[in-house]
């Protein structure tokens, strides 16, 4: 599934309850796309639950993704493309399970890792991390939240503790409405991501930039 930055998808809607990503998140998804989704979910283990026909389906949500399961799950919701190269870490195994994914994933640039040689699968992704890998899926494009990044960075009381190479980043991802804050004028950047905050930031990213062919794909 490639990113289609013009196709929204009108019947993919996620939403946090009071608006913050740390509380419980709600998913209503269209008849179409709602058998597809919840395999997509259930299967990367990121959802908190999903309401379908009033029947909730539960996981642990305030449990941390880690840096390997997130670049499986960007690499599931891009199609699982194969790589053409073998991603050079030494502290990845042979045979592991997100190897396919973690080749892709720095084949495109979307993955730099934790140093020249570490990339940290089993480490907690942190929130900045997480928008920088989406940022850079993205293509990476610093686009009309330039003229609001001091706006931004007077509503967040933490906006000092963004990493430089994290900021344009955060802020689009702000901008777009992907994640919102924590609560009490926090953006926590530094934060471990929660599968109830990723599983809200990558619905939240193909409701904005994917077309539904694309999202049910």
């Amino acid at each position: 599934a490639s990113v289609g930055s013009a196709g929204r998808s009108s019947s993919l809607r996620c939403a946090a309850t009071s608006g913050l990503e740390n509380q419980s998140l709600i998913l209503v998804i269209s008849s179409r796309l709602r058998a597809n989704v919840f395999f997509w979910l259930t299967s990367m283990s990121c959802a908190s639950f999903i309401e379908e026909s009033g029947t909730m389906f539960t996981s642990s949500q305030d449990a941390p993704v880690t840096r390997a399961q997130f670049v499986l799950m960007l690499w599931r919701m891009a199609g699982k493309p194969a790589a053409a190269q073998k991603a050079e870490f030494t502290d990845t195994a042979n045979g592991s399970w997100y190897l396919q994914a973690l080749d892709w994933a720095v084949e495109t640039g979307c993955v730099n890792g934790i140093s020249a040689t570490q990339f940290g699968p089993d480490a907690p992704i942190t929130r900045q991390q997480a928008t920088a890998i989406l940022f850079r899926y993205s293509g990476g494009q610093v686009g009309a939240e330039a003229m609001l990044t001091g706006v931004y960075a007077q509503s967040f009381t933490d906006s000092g503790k963004i990493a430089a190479w994290a900021t344009d980043a955060v802020w689009w991802a702000v901008y777009h409405g992907l994640v919102s804050g924590t609560g009490n004028n926090q953006i926590a950047p530094e934060a471990n991501a929660s599968r109830a905050q990723i599983a809200a930031i990558l619905l939240r990213y193909m409701d904005q930039f994917m077309t539904e062919t694309e999202a049910a794909a």
